[in-house]
């Protein structure tokens, strides 16, 4: 039998063993028993039986209190539902199958109900309302999401099981007859789990473990299971025979692009060599160039579009075993056996996926968050969790708390930069969560209402966490993300203000969540003293096993041990082995990822405010050639009369007047049209306008038509030509 066989058959038995599967027929029994003690049983009252509370986690009057040893704290508890929710590393520490939940089984042989009841509750509720023989609780970490059938037939053939050989008469005179018919039961259920697991093979259904096997008959393709998503591991199980028999065609690798690098959004590029005649009047002979050119539509994040031969050679430096030797001999070769060539393009078969990997690039990044409240909240003691400092080599194990994890890890960081610390010093931890949190008055107060509304306010404190006392390293992590999120939110508050009074004063109030604290962390003491005091000693241990011992720290502490999610650079490199492996032998693929985490700075730019005015900006382009559609409008001509001298007693007026107007046809762009509205651009217009040329030697009548002026989205000017722009106004 196979290792990987051997854990599936595990997986299997442990899923077996979890299952909780509601029996009427041992509740019965539990009851008789509790009559029988002398116990009141309240017949009418389900939530009050022994068999619903332990299921629940809840103790019943029979059962023993039971005291545990906290993984967290290292402290005694009270080993009940509400501490594991507190203490998860506790809660852990004792799941099913381990050694500390053996133990507590051995101590407490007539609890194995109420011990499962209490890592793994079911709401009593629904319990007592589901049908006998349901199944109330199963490990979900043992079903897979794409099992969507498995637990309805596993019901399926429980209920024909009990229909088969419930056989009720046999209670009578048999009173081990229950606990052998679900011994009997549970004996066969891993077989079965295996059976319809076996049965959905070549579905959507299937199981990993029948995926994995499947794919490592195909050139150990099943090493690139843990870099796929759901969709790929599904399309390589349905078409990996197929892809295989085709290696090679152009169509396969086509659909292996779209179904491995852009269905993750990685780009890929082809690399064209190509003649430029820029010079060639100066030395006859067009330069060898090689052109990147997307062939997934995704385009590269980092690097030029054009390098030259040598640049492309130290790329594939590393993709081939006797690459550097040759690289002298192509350097001078290829370049003058392309000179020559009657086509001017040729094909390189080379490809790049140029990524750029933005994790951790957050303006406030999640591991600033957590060492700097990791400092602050040590200090208070507030983070009250205890870890196991084992040291590398088979060496010894220490209890550190919060506090001094942290001086140890600061000792040992300081250390490995070459930096002598004879006395811990203070330090600060930056920009952590105040506590407690500023009032809306607070707010108000350094603000104004007619540059701040109330909604900012409002908003800025809404959701914030509470941050109150932390015992196990992921109830210490959830809060740190939320304070990630809420950071964030608070910047974005600010950053997309484009009124510099309206930036300024929400930067300030969101500022006012945050501070820089000053803390102490047993400064002054020597750190020898301080070291020998705990029994730590880290001379003779090489700068490898320091940086694992350090590393040990901040992952214990900080809780990214428990984080499993793979990398932007493990998947690509995962998906550029898959084409390697499925493409032609002679095709080569380039990785190129930036190798330390993007810097976010603001841009700096000048910010508007509002003055209670109107901004407008006026830049003229006489066209070349323009076509008139349509023109038209109105304009009037009204005269000006001198009446100074005028008697208006009898005043009788007559005129009129002949005109003849000439339009012309020159044509202006008007300019550029912003709108300012509090402190944002909120409109943006580009004016057409013809410019008519009007002769009034003879003029009849005091109303003549001239050209309108005529605007449009400067959007839909800039989507069209420039002619058009002009042409089609």
């Amino acid at each position: 039998m196979s290792n990987l066989y051997q854990i599936y058959r595990e997986s299997v038995e442990r899923l077996a063993a979890t299952l909780v599967v509601k029996d009427e027929a041992t509740c019965d029994i539990i009851n008789s028993y509790q009559k029988q003690m002398g116990r009141t049983v309240l017949d009418d009252q389900p939530k009050t039986w022994k068999y619903y509370l332990n299921m629940a986690g809840q103790y019943h009057v029979s059962d023993a209190p039971m005291t545990v040893i906290s993984m967290d704290t290292h402290e005694e508890i009270a080993f009940t539902r509400a501490n594991m929710d507190i203490h998860r590393a506790t809660w852990r520490a004792y799941q099913y199958g381990s050694r500390y939940y053996t133990e507590l089984l051995n101590k407490y042989p007539h609890q194995d109900a109420l011990i499962f009841g209490i890592l793994n509750p079911v709401d009593i509720d629904a319990a007592i309302a589901a049908p006998d023989h349901s199944i109330l609780y199963f490990d979900s970490s043992l079903v897979e999401g794409r099992e969507e059938n498995l637990i309805p037939r596993l019901q399926t053939w429980i209920n024909a099981a009990f229909v088969r050989w419930a056989m009720e008469d046999f209670r009578i005179n048999n009173s081990l007859f229950i606990a052998g018919r679900l011994a009997i039961l549970f004996l066969a259920m891993p077989d079965e789990i295996e059976a319809i697991r076996l049965d959905n093979c070549r579905t959507h259904m299937v199981h990993s473990y029948h995926i994995r096997r499947y794919l490592a008959s195909f050139g150990g393709m099943d090493k690139y299971y843990n870099e796929m998503n759901e969709f790929q591991r599904l399309y390589f199980y349905r078409n990996i025979r197929y892809i295989m028999r085709n290696n090679g065609k152009d169509e396969i690798f086509r659909e292996l692009i779209g179904n491995v690098m852009t269905e993750r959004r990685f780009p890929l590029a082809e690399y064209v060599m190509q003649h430029n005649d820029g010079e060639i009047s100066d030395t006859l002979e067009p330069t060898i160039q090689y052109l990147r050119s997307s062939v997934n539509g995704i385009p590269a994040a980092l690097g030029d579009d054009i390098i030259t031969t040598n640049k492309l050679l130290d790329l594939q430096r590393p993709l081939a075993r006797s690459n550097p030797e040759e690289i002298t001999y192509a350097e001078d070769y290829v370049p003058k056996a392309m000179v020559r060539s009657l086509a001017s393009e040729a094909k390189t078969k080379s490809f790049e996926s140029n990524v750029l990997d933005l994790a951790e690039s957050e303006p406030y990044t999640l591991a600033e968050i957590l060492l700097n409240q990791w400092i602050y909240l040590a200090d208070l003691g507030r983070y009250r969790s205890v870890m196991t400092l084992s040291l590398p080599n088979g060496g010894e194990s220490f209890k550190l708390n919060m506090k001094e994890a942290f001086i140890v890890y600061q000792y040992l960081y300081m250390l490995r930069a070459g930096i002598d610390l004879p006395i811990i010093p203070r330090i600060q931890a930056k920009r952590v969560r105040r506590m407690p949190l500023p009032t809306f008055d607070e707010l108000r107060s350094i603000t104004t209402r007619a540059v701040t509304p109330d909604a900012f306010i409002n908003e800025a404190l809404k959701d914030n966490v509470s941050i109150t006392s932390y015992v196990s390293v992921d109830s210490f992590l959830a809060l740190c993300i939320q304070i990630q999120k809420r950071m964030l939110l608070h910047r974005d508050l600010y950053v997309f203000r484009e009124d510099l009074h309206q930036y300024a004063e929400i930067q300030l109030m969101t500022n006012r969540f945050y501070a820089d604290i000053p803390v102490d962390m047993d400064n002054g003491q020597v750190y020898a003293e301080w070291l020998r005091d705990r029994g730590l000693n880290f001379e003779g241990y090489s700068p490898a096993e320091l940086d694992e011992i350090m590393v040990g720290i901040l992952n214990t502490v900080t809780g990214y041990e428990l984080r499993t999610s793979l990398s932007v650079s493990d998947i690509q490199k995962a998906m550029l082995s898959i084409m390697s492996q499925l493409s032609s032998y002679s095709v080569q693929f380039i990785q190129q990822i930036n190798e330390e985490s993007v810097v976010n700075l603001d841009w700096p730019h000048l910010r508007w405010t509002y003055m209670g005015g109107r901004s407008e900006h006026d830049l003229r382009v006489t066209p070349a050639l323009a076509e008139i559609l349509k023109l038209d409008g109105r304009g009037k001509i009204r005269p000006v009369l001198d009446l100074s001298n005028v008697s208006l007693r009898s005043f009788n007026h007559r005129s009129s007047h002949e005109m003849e107007m000439t339009i012309g046809v020159e044509m202006e762009l008007s300019g550029l049209n912003q709108t300012i509205g509090k402190g944002m651009v909120i409109g943006a217009f580009v004016g057409v306008m013809s410019q008519p040329t009007v002769d009034l030697s003879a003029m009849e009548g005091s109303t003549v038509t001239i050209p309108s002026l005529v605007s449009k989205p400067i959007a839909d000017l800039f989507d069209r030509t420039e002619s058009d722009a002009f042409a089609n106004p």
